[in-house]
């Protein structure tokens, strides 16, 4: 007959041996997760097929640039290491599709009233040279606004500084400057958050010729060049890698004005890329080489080594309807840099 004291010592080892067991089996199943995760980094699973949503896509120009015949002389040697080639290689890239901006469905009254909103209400009409740009003066005409019919795009120009009687000496902050233009947009409908501030410039008159100065302590206008805020992580260049937006202020009477500015932003529908193959970045530097690209800074040596590959966006001018995986090439060492598609030619033909 068994005993009190043996009943307790059987049940005592049998709680003990299950709570080992029970222990056990979370400390091999953590081991398990630790190392199914190290494994998973090493070796990630295939992404899924491209969609190729938009099928081939039109033609892409580069713009004429002319620094591809420059470079011809040099000795351009493309070197990039095995480990950063792995990572790009076999990828699947986003494709966007533009939006229409708000202006492109204006008719000619809501082109007037928004004129009007920024401050130029005098109508002089369509551009003969350019058919569908719409002209506006401001009240003392002396700047004009042109709007872009078909795609939204404006820009503001002034043919005599001296006229705007711009303060001398006049101290402007780039948070007073940057608010105002927000301002101004959003109350033409212009603004999006899609944009940030890039970079600042600072100008002012001396003997009647405009220069350059260091400081906005020293500036009667003051230069605002947004970006794109990056798509998908990855950064986005315009043409020629100019700022998609960027205005001149300045301070007349007071008060705040702008003197020149360009607007060529466009909205992508973020929403619902498209997926398509990557090419590696050897293959897009051989189609850089053939001039199926765009060297944006000439480098200022015979020999130049890139050694630098970065995946990016490019923000393609109107009428081109997609937004477009790029590389940028670049050395660390040099004044260079050149973008090029990363999409296979099967799926984007270059000219």
């Amino acid at each position: 007959m068994t005993s009190l004291t043996q009943v307790m010592y059987q049940t005592r080892m049998a709680i003990k041996g299950t709570l080992i067991t029970v222990f056990g089996l979370i400390l091999l199943w953590n081991i398990y997760k630790i190392l199914y995760y190290q494994w998973r980094r090493i070796n990630p699973p295939p992404p899924p097929p491209p969609t190729v949503y938009f099928g081939v896509l039109p033609a892409l120009k580069w713009p004429q640039n002319g620094k591809l015949e420059k470079i011809a002389n040099h000795n351009l040697v493309f070197r990039i290491s095995t480990i950063r080639q792995r990572q790009l290689k076999n990828q699947i890239g986003y494709v966007f599709l533009y939006l229409k901006n708000r202006a492109n469905i204006w008719g000619p009254a809501e082109l007037s009233q928004t004129a009007r909103q920024m401050g130029f209400p005098i109508k002089e009409g369509r551009l003969k040279e350019e058919p569908t740009w719409i002209r506006f003066y401001n009240q003392d005409k002396t700047s004009s606004l042109d709007i872009n019919e078909v795609n939204g795009y404006f820009r503001v120009r002034t043919k005599n500084y001296g006229r705007l009687h711009l303060q001398q000496s006049a101290f402007i902050a780039t948070s007073e400057v940057t608010e105002f233009l927000e301002n101004w947009l959003e109350e033409s409908e212009y603004w999006t958050k899609d944009l940030e501030v890039g970079s600042f410039g600072f100008y002012r008159f001396l003997n009647g010729k405009l220069i350059r100065v260091e400081t906005v302590s020293d500036a009667q206008i003051v230069e605002v060049r947004y970006k794109r805020r990056p798509v998908a992580k990855r950064p986005v260049i315009f043409t020629d890698d100019k700022p998609v937006v960027s205005f001149w202020v300045g301070k007349s009477n007071d008060q705040l004005r702008v003197v020149k500015g360009d607007f060529q932003y466009r909205p992508i529908y973020l929403q619902k890329p498209a997926t398509y193959p990557l090419v590696s970045p050897s293959i897009s530097w051989e189609y850089l080489k053939n001039g199926k690209g765009l060297v944006i800074k000439t480098p200022s040596n015979q020999e130049v080594v890139i050694d630098k590959a970065e995946l990016a966006f490019y923000d393609a001018p109107s009428p081109y309807k997609y937004m477009v995986p790029i590389y940028i090439f670049s050395s660390s060492k040099d004044n260079f840099k050149a973008i090029s598609s990363a999409l296979p030619e099967k799926w984007l033909p270059l000219d």
